[in-house]
Order: C-alpha cells, then structure tokens, then sequence
C-alpha cells in the first residue's frame, strides 16, 4: 500500500511547484521603478513654487514657460547684447539655477515617459535615473553658488521658494535604481 501512495504523489508534479522559486519571467517585473515613474508624474500636480500661501505646480510652470517662449521669440539678440548688465559669479549661477528650474518639470516629465517605455520593453532605467539626479544635483550646486546677499533682510536662493513637488519629482528618479 506504501508503493501506491508514493506513486500517486509523483504522478501529480504540478503539486509540488507551489514551493519552487520564482521563474525568471517572474523576477523580470519591477514595481519599485514604476513608483519612481508615478512619483515623478504626481509630483507635477504638487507645489514646484511654494511663497507662503501662494504656490504654483508643474504644469502651471509648463504653461508660463511656454508662453515665456512664445513672447521671446519677438525679442532680438541686439536688445539682449544692449542692456550691459553684468550679472556677477552670483548673478549667473542664480540665472543659470532658474533656467534649469524652468526647464525641470518638461525635463522630468520626459524622464518619466522614456522610464515607463524602459520598463516596458524590460529594460533597465538606471542610466536615465542617474542624469536625472546629476541635473537636480547640478542645480543644487548653482542654487546654492547663487545665493544673493540683501544686506539687513538676509540671503536669499532660489532654494528658499522651491517647493515639495520638485523634491519629489526630483528624487523619484532615485527609485530607477531599485531592481525589485
């Protein structure tokens, strides 16, 4: 009767695959960099700009970007090279910082999408994850090399008005690099 009961264990394998490992199609997905992509688009629809009760989002920061473009096309390089302003060390890292905040929420919102086609196709988004975070490094450096001396009211950067959503946006890039 024991030889009966052996040979009917083994004559059911699919019972035993409950206790294999996973497959490598299994271990194929990865959910931790889809939450760097989500974070990444969410982070758009919160605070880029944060004044006390005043804030402005991602996308209203595309917005006025974009209309900032359109009325700086009417403009020639002769009024650019006639206004003689010397901007300073200070001056031009504080400008060169709020171009590259200007230029952040289209900058990570195509971080996002190339991401999410990586992801799909099964690829590795590391490389991307790292020039994500050496842009926003980049521009911490400059923000910071730019901060302006008020006399009496203080210093002042443009980290001081940066708000949560381009934190948010910025680091989520960090979860490219987690490969669960």
């Amino acid at each position: 009767m024991v030889g009966v009961v052996q040979q009917q264990v083994h004559a059911f394998p699919q019972q035993n695959q409950g206790l294999m490992p996973l497959s490598v199609e299994d271990q194929g997905k990865r959910i931790v960099p889809w939450i760097g992509v989500g974070l990444i688009v969410f982070s758009m629809l919160m605070p880029y700009v944060a004044l006390g009760p005043f804030s402005i989002n991602g996308f209203e920061i595309m917005g006025g970007v974009a209309e900032i473009i359109s009325m700086g096309s009417d403009a020639s390089s002769e009024d650019l090279e006639d206004s003689g302003s010397d901007l300073g060390f200070t001056g031009m890292m504080m400008a060169i910082a709020g171009i590259m905040f200007a230029l952040s929420p289209f900058l990570y919102l195509l971080s996002a999408i190339i991401a999410g086609i990586l992801l799909i196709t099964k690829k590795r988004p590391k490389v991307l994850g790292i020039i994500h975070l050496a842009y926003f490094g980049v521009f911490m450096i400059c923000a910071l090399l730019g901060t302006v001396d008020a006399g009496e009211l203080g210093s002042f950067s443009l980290i001081d008005f940066v708000g949560i959503g381009f934190y948010i946006g910025s680091l989520g890039a960090g979860l490219f690099f987690v490969e669960k």
